[in-house]
């Protein structure tokens, strides 16, 4: 899901989290071409340009600090990764 608004974020993390849940938040980034190839086999390429600049700036929030980086991680990365952090067993294959 992508929640980049702070307001957004403040208000719907931030109450799971006074309710006592613990919340882990990750943003997935991609460079600006990455998004362009994707949007453009998706034929939205307006609208990626416009999402890309408002994330741009808005992943620079401190509360969107953990990054991973979706150009040099595939998914068979990032989700290892993510079970790291959260001290989740590794599945072996």
């Amino acid at each position: 899901m992508t929640l980049l608004n702070p307001a957004c974020f403040d208000e719907i993390i931030g109450s799971l989290r006074r309710d006592g849940v613990e919340v882990h938040h990750f943003c997935v980034v991609a460079g600006n071409e990455v998004l362009r190839r994707t949007a453009v086999r998706r034929d939205a390429t307006g609208w990626a340009e416009r999402k890309y600049h408002e994330y741009e700036d808005a992943i620079r929030d401190d509360r969107f600090a953990r990054h991973l980086d979706a150009v040099t991680l595939d998914a068979a990365a990032i989700a290892p990764t993510i079970g790291e952090s959260l001290s989740l067993p590794h599945r072996r294959s």
